[in-house]
């Protein structure tokens, strides 16, 4: 009777020692999405860099206040610090003084994993005499959000200027709270996570909260990601897996509206139109409750973006792209910059490998930082 159990039980633990030996040696080869040690492997005196962020405002993800940390990964290895506001910026002091731009955005306009001297908003101070203060946010950060801090946080700071950094790959998808839901991204830790959604009213859109969110303060209550290398099979296992449904959602809709399907499949193209319209929705009323001040939107490609644009450009015929373009017209505080239109064949160059991160590098942020200086002094870029 002693051997049934034992037997079974050291087969067990070999299986998972095998994973777990495995997963480790995938991780420090980085072949794994994710490569990240387990937390009990951090020294002491390293901050955790699931402590840097928390989602207990309305606008969902934020950062905590007064905080410094590192983020490691096989392609960086980067010192995120934040102010007395949580904002990943200088502390806001002698602000009346000073002439000011609030920038919105998600994890590029962030700096993740970019030091912060070497962020495109250094390099806009640097070339203009302008204070760029940061109210960015990784997290699934869409634009809905940055209607939110902007409303509830930023406004309340002296500017003339906003500048908002539109990702086109998941900007306007970030909100959607059946995507969210349909993928399980409205969970952390099987807690629902506080952050605003849109829900359509006929003509307009509402906001919303789901009626069991919880705030949520650190992301640190995992015990499989704190103390095993398989965390990091599991998590790579789901992420490829919801990759892979996003992808075929995008090639049905290219087979259901009869419209040939290319080789790169850019969410420049396929976003859903009623996520478009939802994104744009609270986008004018950024520019329509501020109309006393200058507003500057730069949309961002991707690699593949920028590939399946130049083969195929049928920018004019999307709903987000005319909206914008006709906001210029209608609105004289609003500029609009595609940052597709200076891009080259070498764009590739400007962004960390996507099995590393996919965000800019330092060379994406300086070209990037000096379009979008031009694009503030003359709103054309030569």
């Amino acid at each position: 009777m002693r051997n049934k159990i034992l037997y079974p039980l050291l087969i067990i633990i070999i299986i998972f020692v095998t994973i777990e030996l495995s997963s480790y040696l995938a991780s420090r080869y980085n072949l794994l999405i994710f490569n990240n040690p387990p937390d009990i492997y951090l020294k002491k005196k390293d901050s955790k860099i699931e402590m840097y962020w928390h989602e207990k405002n309305i606008w969902g993800a934020w950062h905590k206040k007064n905080f410094t940390t590192r983020h490691k990964k096989s392609c960086f290895d980067v010192e995120y610090r934040t102010n007395e506001i949580g904002a990943r910026d200088d502390p806001f002091l002698n602000l009346q003084n000073q002439k000011n731009i609030i920038l919105l955005g998600d994890s590029f306009a962030e700096g993740l994993g970019i030091e912060k001297n070497n962020m495109f908003e250094r390099i806009v101070e640097n070339k203009i005499d302008l204070n760029v203060l940061n109210f960015a946010s990784s997290k699934d950060f869409g634009i809905l959000q940055y209607y939110i801090i902007y409303k509830y946080l930023a406004k309340e700071y002296p500017h003339d200027k906003i500048l908002i950094s539109l990702l086109i790959n998941n900007d306007f998808k970030d909100n959607d709270l059946d995507y969210f839901k349909k993928y399980n991204l409205d969970k952390i830790n099987n807690r629902t996570r506080l952050r605003p959604y849109y829900k359509k009213d006929k003509s307009d859109f509402t906001i919303i909260y789901p009626s069991n969110a919880q705030k949520i303060h650190e992301n640190t209550n995992v015990f499989l990601k704190n103390h095993f290398w398989t965390s990091n099979v599991l998590r790579t296992i789901k992420y490829l897996y919801v990759s892979k449904n996003i992808r075929d959602e995008k090639k049905l809709f290219f087979i259901n509206d009869n419209i040939s399907l290319p080789k790169h499949i850019t969410d420049y193209y396929y976003t859903p139109i009623h996520q478009q319209e939802a994104g744009i929705f609270f986008l004018e009323k950024i520019i329509t409750e501020n109309l006393d001040k200058k507003i500057y939107l730069f949309s961002i490609p991707l690699y593949e973006d920028y590939l399946s644009i130049k083969k195929n450009d049928i920018r004019n015929e999307i709903y987000w792209y005319k909206k914008l373009k006709k906001f210029e017209y209608e609105y004289n505080n609003f500029n609009f910059l595609d940052l597709y239109d200076y891009a080259d064949d070498n764009y590739n160059k400007f962004f960390s490998p996507n099995v590393c991160d996919g965000h800019w590098n330092e060379k994406g942020h300086k070209w990037a930082g000096d379009i979008i200086s031009k694009f503030i002094l003359h709103k054309k870029v030569n």
